[in-house]
This record gives C-alpha cells, structure tokens and sequence, in this order.
C-alpha cells in the first residue's frame, strides 16, 4: 500500500508573499493551504501556524513540517501524521514535490484495508465480539477526555489561568497520543494479519534520549494514578548508541512500561533500563514489584487480547500492548521473555546493536 496511488491532486494553493490576515477564514476553513513561490515548493501552513505568528506574511507563518517519499507505505504515512499532529503533509519523489497525501485519504484506505482483512481473519468469533466490545470502551474513554478539556480549554481566561492551562493541555495531550497509539497498534496488527512486512526505518538511535523521552510521557501517567508510583531508570551513557528503528524500540519499551504501571500495585517501584550491552547485542528490561505471574500465565502472557494473571480486577486497555510488543521486538530481529523473580516481574528483550541483513 504505498502512497503514491492515494496523493491528491486537488489542493488549495496561496502564494508565499501573500498577507496572512486576508486568508484567515480561508485557511481555517480548509485546515491547511500549500504554499509556492511562483512554482517552488515553499511548505504547508496550517492554523497552528497562524496561531504561532498571526498578521504576518505567509512565508513567515510556516514552521518546519514532516515531508514523506513516494515509496513510503501508508502506515509509514499515517504515523508521521500523528507524530507531527498534521492533517496532511507533503509528498516528494527523487527530491521533487509531487503532491499532497491528506489524513482523510489515508483513513479511508486504511478503513478498506481492514474490511478485506475481516474475512480472512484467525480470530474466532467471540474474541471478535469481546474485542469489538472492548474497543469500543476504550476509544471513548480518551476521546471523552479531549472533548472535555478541549471544551474547558475553549472558555477559559488564558490571561489568568496560564498554570491551568498547561495542565489541561498536559492532559489533552495525553489523552490523544493515547488513543492514536492504540489506532496504531490496531492497524499494525491488521497488516501482520495480512501477511505484510512492518515497515522499518534504520537508524543510529542515542538510547538515553528514548529513556529521557519515555520518562516524560510516564511521569503524568503515574501522577493521574490513584497510587504512589515510583518510575526509575538506569540511564545508559549518553555515547550508547543502537542502529535500529528508534520508533519501533521507543514503542516497544513504551507498551512494557504501560503494562507494569497498570498492573502495579499502591506504593511500588519500576525500574527499566539496559541489563547488558554486548558488541553485537543490547538487552533491555522493564521490572515491577507485585505478585508474580505464575507459569500457566506466562505461556499466554504474549497472545492477542489476553490479560491474564489479573483474576478479577477490571483493567484499562484491548490487551494488545504486549502482543504489539512482541512483533516489533521479532521484526527487530530480537527476543523477548518474562522473568517472574520473588516479588517482581521482569520482561527482558534483546535485539541486534547494529542492523540485521
């Protein structure tokens, strides 16, 4: 499914030098505008834009945008999109601009992607039903929560509210990175179904920034959590770098992260960090203090929709983080495994230092 076949031809086009305040209602209207000068490629402007820099030239609103190439797929498309909040982005073939992908279009094919994949599914009936259940409980959830703040965020006095607003915004924020790495992992589990490769993007990856970035995200998580959360990481040295796909392993360790703190008891500690780190091969780890999963428990703990090991308790989530997990650490060339000590859980993976031919 590459891009290429779903770029659009019909766009609104404005030209570099044009004044801002005459093409407000324009641009807010039509989400986002292209931008030429003469007939050079200058950018995309968007509302955020004209937030960021009201009343003033066109070619002095634009803000630096993810751009993608011709060849990428429409997974690949659709995470750059969210990962850069734009409702469409720019297409290049051999360094030339060759048109606009929306964000429209990209859910559209997506949305007949997965009807094909309905009837081939390995998926029996009822975990179907209980799936289709679940998600629908855990789509509203979030979107209920950036409806809500949104609204608040709408008629509030910024003027003398600015710590509140950041803290609506930290919340909103959170809210929708959630919900779009759960459409991520639903999508991405609905490719693998249909037999296609992930897409993989190699890189020199400086592993202390991931860790620097995953303790951002979790430490609001673990303060809008009704129990005293402790998140510690062993931060490797800033030299330590890893050739791989930095998003890939920045989502893995974020599912193992997410799952502990789920599970996590009232008053305990997570440490994540790397257990070893080899010439050839790095193995990271992501431990909790709590009940330990028992064996039975742990030869499913990786299958799709499974929570177990939770008895009764009613937890937040479709039960495919660590299912998502798993295929992003194989597709990586890696392992995974649960280690369950006295009173700790540790899932460790390894995967190779440097890329895998």
């Amino acid at each position: 499914m590459l891009i290429r076949q779903h770029l659009s031809s019909f766009y609104q086009k404005v030209d570099a030098y044009r004044g801002v305040s005459s093409i407000e209602d324009e641009l807010i209207r039509r989400n986002f505008l292209v931008v030429f000068e003469e007939d050079q490629f200058c950018g995309i402007l968007t509302p955020a834009d004209l937030i960021r820099s009201p009343r003033k030239l066109v070619i002095d609103c634009l803000t630096k945008k993810e751009c993608l190439d011709s060849q990428e797929n429409i997974l690949y498309a659709w995470t750059q999109m969210c990962n850069s909040h734009s409702s469409a982005l720019p297409v290049f073939e051999n360094g030339n601009f060759i048109g606009i992908i929306e964000k429209t279009t990209i859910v559209s094919a997506l949305g007949e992607k997965i009807e094909q994949l309905d009837t081939q599914s390995l998926v029996s009936q009822q975990v179907k039903n209980e799936f289709i259940n679940s998600l629908s409980h855990e789509i509203r959830t979030p979107l209920n929560g950036i409806l809500g703040f949104i609204n608040i965020l709408a008629e509030m006095d910024l003027s003398k509210s600015d710590e509140k607003y950041r803290e609506y915004a930290d919340l909103v924020t959170t809210n929708a990175d959630s919900f779009l790495l759960m459409m991520n992992d639903l999508i991405e589990l609905s490719l693998t179904h249909s037999g296609e490769k992930p897409s993989l993007h190699w890189e020199t990856v400086p592993i202390a920034k991931i860790f620097s970035e995953l303790q951002d995200i979790f430490r609001q998580k673990t303060s809008m959590k009704k129990k005293q959360l402790v998140l510690l990481a062993k931060t490797p040295k800033p030299s330590l770098c890893i050739l791989t796909d930095g998003e890939k392993l920045k989502h893995i360790l974020y599912h193992l992260l997410d799952n502990a703190i789920k599970f996590a008891e009232a008053e305990s500690q997570i440490l994540f960090g790397i257990k070893k780190a080899t010439d050839s091969l790095i193995t990271f780890f992501v431990t909790s203090s709590g009940k330990p999963i028992s064996n039975s428990d742990k030869q499913q703990i990786f299958e799709l929709f499974n929570k177990s090991g939770l008895g009764h308790l009613k937890t937040e989530g479709l039960g495919i983080g660590l299912t998502v997990a798993k295929h992003f650490v194989e597709s990586l060339y890696g392992t995974i495994e649960l280690i369950a000590g006295e009173n700790t859980n540790t899932f460790c993976f390894s995967i190779p230092r440097y890329h895998v031919n």
